[in-house]
């Protein structure tokens, strides 16, 4: 089982080395899912949920940068993420509101990712893949596959 961690700088880079290996020996690339500290378990447990309200399409969606690339440690990093998925006018609705407080590292097949518009770093799961790369809850909603999810770090 995934546990969230706050690994020093060694740890995280340690530990990055190893998914990204993974990532090469399973033919997938590391995309990062930045989410709640209090959704983070639920996402662990059950897997990356469909998002229907975000940009036009439904899907889940992921940046190509890790933490270091948002100067994680520093009181710029939440801003960062915010502008890397939305525009300036949303940042004062989103920020101080630990929206983005954990880490997640998924594994992904680059053939499914998608480039989001406008957003040079974000990558999208369309609904199209759902069927084939999700699974299925009996009250009809899809989850990327949990299995996929290779860190969690706070």
């Amino acid at each position: 089982q995934l546990h969230i961690t706050t690994p020093t700088l060694e740890e995280y880079l340690t530990k990055m080395d190893v998914i990204r290996h993974h990532c090469l020996e399973h033919n997938q690339v590391p995309l990062y899912h930045y989410t709640h500290s209090e959704i983070a378990p639920l996402i662990i447990n059950s897997g990356l949920l469909k998002n229907s309200n975000f940009f036009d399409e439904a899907g889940v969606y992921f940046s190509t940068l890790g933490p270091a690339s948002f100067d994680v440690g520093s009181p710029k990093y939440e801003r960062n993420i915010i502008l890397n998925f939305y525009d300036k006018y949303q940042l004062q609705e989103l920020r101080n509101k630990q929206k983005f407080d954990v880490c997640l590292v998924y594994g992904v097949d680059p053939l499914i990712a998608e480039k989001c518009v406008g957003k040079e770093s974000t990558m999208m799961i369309p609904k199209t893949y759902f069927d084939d790369f999700a699974l299925s809850h009996n009250d009809g909603r899809y989850f990327l596959r949990p299995d996929r999810l290779l860190g969690a770090f706070h």
